[in-house]
């Protein structure tokens, strides 16, 4: 799942989930072009974070990768 929203991630903590993995974008710039190119990063780089079950906080500076359950 892809989002600007907090609240997935919250939901997922809460629920003691282990899926969906959700990718929740942190930016100062939300262009399709910017999301885009971060996405594309992030899906490369934690590719096996996310099929195990993951949020990964995305920003302009960095990634943040916290497994689930929380």
């Amino acid at each position: 799942m892809l989002t600007v929203d907090l609240d997935f991630g919250y939901l997922l903590a809460a629920s003691k989930a282990t899926l969906p993995s959700v990718i929740l974008f942190r930016l100062g710039n939300e262009s399709y072009e910017i999301i885009n190119e971060r996405l594309a990063e992030a899906l490369a780089r934690f590719e096996s974070d996310l099929a195990a079950g993951a949020i990964i906080s995305v920003s302009d500076r960095d990634f943040r990768v916290r497994q689930l359950p929380i």
